[in-house]
């Protein structure tokens, strides 16, 4: 089977599917004015970038926005939450 990366919206109902190769696949995503949509007085805009190679750590490149701030620290604590449960 090919590996499916889904898309999904805040109620968990896919919004769409992108077949991949069974190689492994760097991400990068971007967010554009997330602080501004957020408060409604502008659209953000969101892109992700797969590209096939080798597998690196996580890595933040650049951060700009408080969501972008908020969204990082919250997966850095589910992170180590996960990672302290599996050393026990």
């Amino acid at each position: 089977r090919t590996p499916v990366v889904g898309f999904f919206d805040w109620d968990f109902n896919v919004v769409f599917e992108i077949p991949l190769g069974a190689q492994t696949y760097p991400v990068r995503y971007a967010g554009r004015a997330m602080d501004a949509g957020q408060a409604g007085a502008e659209m953000d805009t969101y892109a992700l970038w797969f590209w096939p190679a080798p597998p690196v750590p996580d890595a933040v490149v650049k951060q700009t926005s408080g969501s972008a701030a908020y969204w990082h620290a919250a997966i850095a604590r589910e992170n180590a939450a996960r990672s302290e449960a599996s050393e026990d």
